[in-house]
């Protein structure tokens, strides 16, 4: 991540990142169980702010994000990562 500020920052002298406007939780095996869902693999929407990108996309708390953009989410750190690393109006 520290590569990707530092290349934006030399490129274009500022940070640009993606939003969903979505607070997420880990998704632990006790969670999983009870959204019968196969392993503890994800994200957890746990709030939605209301207007943001999330909300215009549908998403709701309690939605299990699994996948971005075809890849596979492994946890709630890997979805900041990957949201963060878009760049801002990115469907």
């Amino acid at each position: 991540m520290a590569r990707k500020v530092m290349e934006q920052l030399i490129s274009t002298g500022k940070v640009s990142r993606g939003y969903l406007g979505v607070m997420i939780q880990p998704l632990t095996p006790a969670l999983a169980k009870a959204f019968n869902l196969p392993a503890a693999e994800g994200a957890l929407v746990g709030d939605v702010t209301p207007d943001s990108p999330g909300a215009k996309a549908g998403l709701q708390k309690g939605d299990v994000i699994m996948s971005v953009n075809g890849q596979e989410i492994m946890d709630s750190y890997d979805l900041r990562l990957r949201i963060s690393q878009s760049a801002p109006g990115k469907p």
